[in-house]
C-alpha cells in the first residue's frame, strides 16, 4: 500500500497506457491523489500506481532536452533520480525521471 509523500509510477486517466512519474499527496478510500511531475494532479485507483522503478534496462520515453515529444529509448545509467537515457535513434542524455513515462507493454 502506497504511503503520502511515496514517489510513483501512476496512470493519467486519460491516458489508460502510460505510466507518468509523480507523488502521492492525498490518501481517500481506494483511491490516492497524485501530483504527477509535470503539474498535474489526479485522484486514482490504487491499481494504477506502483512503485516508481526506474532502473537501469528499464525501457522509458523520455522528452528530449525537457521538449514536449517523447522518445523511446533505455535507461543505461541511474543515480537517484538523475538517469542517463540511450534513446533508438541513437542520441543519449542524462536526465530527470520526471522528464519520462512508461508504456504499459514495456513493464
Amino acid at each position: 500500500m502506497p504511503n503520502l509523500g511515496d514517489r510513483v509510477l501512476a496512470q493519467w486517466p486519460v491516458e489508460k497506457v502510460w505510466w507518468y512519474p509523480g507523488t502521492i499527496i492525498g490518501m481517500s478510500g481506494g483511491q490516492v491523489v497524485v501530483q504527477f511531475d509535470d503539474g498535474d494532479r489526479s485522484p486514482v485507483g490504487l491499481n494504477e500506481v506502483r512503485d516508481l522503478a526506474v532502473r537501469v534496462g528499464t525501457r522509458v520515453y523520455g522528452r528530449w532536452e525537457g521538449g514536449s515529444t517523447y522518445y523511446p529509448g533505455k535507461v543505461t545509467e541511474a543515480v537517484g533520480q538523475a538517469i542517463h537515457i540511450h534513446y533508438d535513434d541513437g542520441d543519449q542524455e542524462w536526465t530527470a525521471v520526471g522528464m519520462v513515462r512508461i508504456h504499459q507493454d514495456d513493464n
